[in-house]
């Protein structure tokens, strides 16, 4: 949650309050208005705890080796395949894509990703 739109808008609405108990309002009637700054005030300081908790034990994680993300996406031998093929102007891209049952731009992400066993795979026959 991003809380820095919120805590400027806290800090007008502050100072509002301040400038009305400055003209005269009666402190009765503010009173609801400093509850529910005092309660937003607590749920950023809620939300920042949270969010250093996440990132500590992200980095802790990161440490001890485990891996955080989408799972990586494996090589088979099909796409090394059809990746030697569309290299080789064979096959299209678009074709290779449709075959594996993935976008033509996932298609080419893997291709870069896996340039080293593609070529491998290419000297290879």
């Amino acid at each position: 949650m991003k809380t820095e739109g919120l805590s400027k808008a806290l800090e007008e609405a502050r100072d509002t309050c301040i400038q009305l108990a400055d003209m005269g309002v009666e402190k009765d009637m503010l009173e609801p208005f400093w509850q529910l700054i005092k309660e937003c005030e607590a749920i950023i300081r809620h939300e920042a705890d949270i969010k250093k908790k996440m990132m500590k034990g992200i980095k802790e994680a990161q440490k001890n080796g485990i891996r955080i993300g989408r799972p990586a996406i494996p090589c088979s031998d099909k796409f090394l395949k059809l990746a030697v093929l569309q290299s080789q102007h064979a096959i299209t891209a678009v074709d290779a894509a449709t075959q594996l049952n993935i976008g033509r731009s996932t298609f080419y992400k893997l291709k870069k990703l896996y340039h080293k066993e593609i070529k491998r795979r290419k000297q290879e026959g």
